[in-house]
Formats: C-alpha cells, sequence, structure tokens
C-alpha cells in the first residue's frame, strides 16, 4: 500500500457552510465561501493524521486557509485562491503575509499555494 500524501489541497471546494466533510485519515481545514446560500469557490488544506497540525488565523476577505505542521522543523501551508469578481491588491498580499511572517519562526518553511481563476 502506497503511503498517503502528507498534505492535500483544494481550491473551488464548494462546501457548504454547514455542512460536514471527512476526509478519512486527514484533518482538514477550509474556508468557506458562501454567496446567498449557496456554495461557491472555498479552500481547503488536508494534513494526514499522522502529523500534529494547528490552524493559522488570518484576517482579510480573501479566499485563504494556513495551516502549521508541526514537526522538528514548522512548516506553514497557505492555500491561497482569487477569483475574477474579487477585488485583490498588492496591499492585501502584502497584509496577509505580514500576517504570517508574525506567527513564524525564522526557522520555519512556509508553502504558498496560489492561484487564479482565468
Amino acid at each position: 500500500m502506497l503511503p498517503l500524501p502528507v498534505i492535500v489541497w483544494f481550491q473551488e471546494a464548494k462546501f457548504k457552510t454547514i455542512e460536514s466533510v471527512i476526509l478519512k485519515n486527514y484533518t482538514l481545514y477550509r474556508t468557506d465561501y458562501p454567496t446567498d446560500g449557496r456554495a461557491c469557490s472555498g479552500v481547503s488544506i488536508g494534513v494526514v493524521d499522522t502529523f500534529y497540525s494547528t490552524p493559522v488565523h488570518i484576517a482579510t476577505n480573501l479566499q485563504v486557509v494556513a495551516v502549521r505542521v508541526h514537526r522538528e522543523q514548522h512548516v506553514t501551508i497557505l492555500n491561497l485562491y482569487i477569483t475574477r469578481e474579487q477585488d485583490f491588491t498588492l496591499i492585501d498580499l502584502q497584509n496577509l503575509f505580514q500576517q504570517i511572517l508574525i506567527r513564524i519562526t525564522l526557522f520555519e518553511v512556509v508553502f504558498v499555494q496560489m492561484s487564479a481563476a482565468e
């Protein structure tokens, strides 16, 4: 049997806020993006249960979820999705990274997954 990936992430997950989503063998962190009661967009990160992980809280109106995986060297993972309709500026990005950098140590590695709708 192949080992499970340590990290999986989803964009445009379209989970409803009230929906309980279970990903077997993973702890799922997510930011839903409901519009008028219907599910649309949204981002998620799943961390395999054999790794201890905690959410990183970020104050932003962007579709973003961040997680810290606690190992010998902590790793922070960020999943950001920007829709065509979303107002997004360089200041938003700077604010996002500033919040993350405040929460990590000099010895951490940060992985960022960003994409924009075409």
